[in-house]
């Protein structure tokens, strides 16, 4: 099974595999030793695949070393989404089942300090954290002493020295 700080990085790399499958819905099923991905073509045709823990790190490790720019690349729907929720779930500690698309939005059900847990999560929302994340992230970069080299930018983002 996989552990809450494996979700984001697990579900990023899963999300890339659908994005590239062009899957246009699915549902995602943790078991104790590989995730089951259940999930519907464009053609409205439905395929299942299971991805062992290794094989999800291996696809990760290849996303990451074919990685550019060091705040990521455009990612697709799912990855973006998947990541977010991963996220999430990561920092609440839940313990998940199952993920599924239903309506604008994930179903997650699984355990939460041992208890049943079943909660909706908007895409819109997914998106929004995923956002403010993502600015997070290009802020601290700008604001580390390797990337801001000038003086204004440094007055600029309140790290100057008189």
């Amino acid at each position: 099974m996989l552990a809450p700080d494996q979700y984001p990085e697990s579900f990023r790399t899963l999300g890339q595999w659908l994005d590239t499958a062009q899957a246009d819905d699915a549902e995602i099923d943790l078991e104790p030793s590989f995730l089951a991905v259940r999930w519907q073509a464009l053609d409205g045709t439905w395929d299942t695949r299971c991805f062992a823990r290794a094989e999800l790190t291996r696809m990760s490790e290849l996303a990451r070393s074919q990685r550019t720019h060091q705040l990521g690349q455009p990612a697709g729907e799912w990855t973006v989404c998947l990541r977010a929720l991963g996220q999430d779930l990561a920092a609440e500690g839940i313990e998940i089942s199952t993920i599924r698309l239903e309506e604008a939005g994930f179903r997650v059900s699984g355990r939460r300090e041992g208890l049943y847990f079943n909660e909706w999560y908007s895409l819109e929302g997914l998106l929004e954290r995923n956002m403010a994340r993502r600015t997070d992230r290009v802020l601290d970069a700008l604001r580390s002493p390797l990337s801001v080299k000038g003086a204004g930018w440094r007055r600029l983002l309140g790290l100057a020295t008189s």
